[in-house]
């Protein structure tokens, strides 16, 4: 063990070397493009180290290795007060892109979590090799060396999982207030999809129906793989808006296609049937509020990196939230075929169904929910209440409940029940005779969802809420 930690110790203290090193060439070049033109921007000095500064700093690199590790460190504090003349109260960021490479690619699973070590955790399996969840790459140390220096540090990558944060977190070995996940990203609403692709490209004349639009909202690139699209299709003697609809089917399409192979290899990895579930709830969800319910996130599935879902935060957690529709129409798709619980698929066509005959907006879907709920009701009629799944796993439920079946064969308000009125004096008649077989929707404000008899002894009342974190 101890062996281990001295090796762990000295591949991390030969990463930390090369990693000032490389940071001393950039605030090298820095400095000499401000001593160039003191007012430089940020934009400017990108342009630069594209334009053959990778050659300059390549450069600075090799005559730098000839010196002592202690004399780079010297160098880095003398050079960090020349930057500050220049910046005159501007902050650096290091961007650290494609971070991932650094955690896969280089050193990976060479290393072991700095968390480990210093607490003394047993980092071996008893074959003698290290703990995968203890494994870390060259993105450990990387980071622990980048946040030492006056600069903030901002880490990102295409494959970058905001799961492995922690890969980052430990390394430093700071409080968890210093750093932020940043899960806010721009994203493109239907009014937004024709000015974008107006900017690009000339669709004067041309028309994009708003359905098309909704189904191209979330990613910008949604938008612009049309442009792709229709390079795709060269010259055509169709009219402009017919090219246009060619393309956007062909886009959506593409896209599709491309959340479809994620959606399938979750499902297929999904034995215990966890995926299949959530993602059945998550459909449900965006068509009551249009991906504005989380879930709360699983720690061994990562949806963020298999572009599903996007990260919210919520308090001090951070939720799941899928409110793309292409993704939602491709889950739902791809449960059916994947033969989903058949429950959820009775439940779907359902709802569907009364979302089209009510023609409910977003803001309005609360009474169809309820809606399916009662109707779904009805398919457990015969059922022991102690079988029903919403109580079967409840302790302690009282002995009547082990005898008493489900019977709900109508479901109204009092008027709907035959009752003069929807009123709270209607609602007390219904209670008064306690009529079995007949689920009543109260008109009260501070009502129930819904209230039915067994007997004129035992009675049930509902409460319908979707199981998850709205915001």
């Amino acid at each position: 063990m101890d062996d281990i930690r001295k090796y762990d110790s000295q591949l991390k203290f030969l990463a930390s070397e090369r990693v000032e090193l490389e940071f001393l060439a950039r605030q090298l070049f820095l400095e000499l493009l401000f001593r160039k033109n003191s007012q430089i921007t940020p934009e400017e000095f990108f342009r630069e180290q594209i334009n053959e500064g990778s050659i300059t700093i390549g450069r600075l690199v090799e005559n730098l290795r000839q010196y002592h590790p202690q004399t780079i460190r010297n160098m880095l504090k003398h050079v960090g007060k020349d930057l500050q003349t220049f910046l005159n109260g501007r902050a650096l960021v290091i961007a650290l892109d494609e971070a991932h490479i650094a955690e896969t690619d280089i050193m990976h699973g060479q290393l072991i979590s700095p968390w480990a070590i210093t607490h003394n955790m047993d980092f071996l399996e008893r074959n003698g090799t290290i703990r995968s969840d203890l494994r870390r790459g060259f993105l450990t140390p990387l980071c622990a060396t980048l946040s030492d220096m006056s600069a903030t540090l901002v880490v990102l990558g295409t494959s970058l999982t905001l799961m492995d944060a922690k890969h980052v977190y430990s390394a430093i070995s700071k409080p968890d207030d210093r750093f932020v996940k940043v899960t806010s990203f721009p994203s493109c609403d239907e009014l937004q999809v024709g000015l974008l692709l107006g900017k690009i490209i000339d669709i004067s004349d041309c028309e994009i129906p708003p359905e098309k639009k909704r189904r191209l909202s979330g990613r910008f690139r949604f938008t612009t793989s049309i442009v792709n699209e229709i390079i795709k299709g060269g010259h055509s003697r169709q009219s402009k808006q017919a090219i246009l609809d060619e393309a956007i089917e062909s886009s959506i399409k593409h896209s599709k296609d491309l959340i479809r192979i994620n959606v399938q290899k979750l499902l297929v990895s999904d034995k215990a049937g966890m995926i299949k579930h959530l993602f059945s709830r998550m459909v449900i969800a965006d068509k009551l509020k249009s991906g504005k319910i989380a879930f709360a996130q699983l720690e061994e599935f990562d949806f963020v990196n298999y572009a599903l879902c996007a990260l919210r935060k919520d308090n001090d957690d951070y939720h799941w939230v899928t409110d793309e529709p292409i993704v939602v129409e491709v889950m739902e798709e791809e449960l059916e075929r994947s033969g989903a619980d058949h429950d959820y698929l009775e439940y779907l066509e359902q709802f569907n169904s009364i979302l089209n005959n009510l023609g409910a907006t977003s803001s309005s879907r609360g009474q169809p929910f309820e809606l399916l709920v009662y109707r779904s009701l009805k398919r457990f009629n015969g059922y022991l209440l102690k079988d029903l799944p919403f109580l079967k796993d409840i302790k302690n439920l009282p002995e009547w409940c082990k005898n008493t079946t489900l019977n709900v064969t109508k479901v109204g308000t009092a008027i709907e029940l035959g009752y003069d009125n929807d009123n709270a004096q209607s609602d007390l008649e219904y209670l008064k005779e306690s009529p079995p077989g007949r689920l009543l929707i109260p008109t009260n404000v501070t009502r129930p969802d819904g209230v039915s008899f067994f007997d004129h002894q035992y009675g049930l009342t509902l409460a319908i809420k979707l199981y998850s974190t709205p915001f």
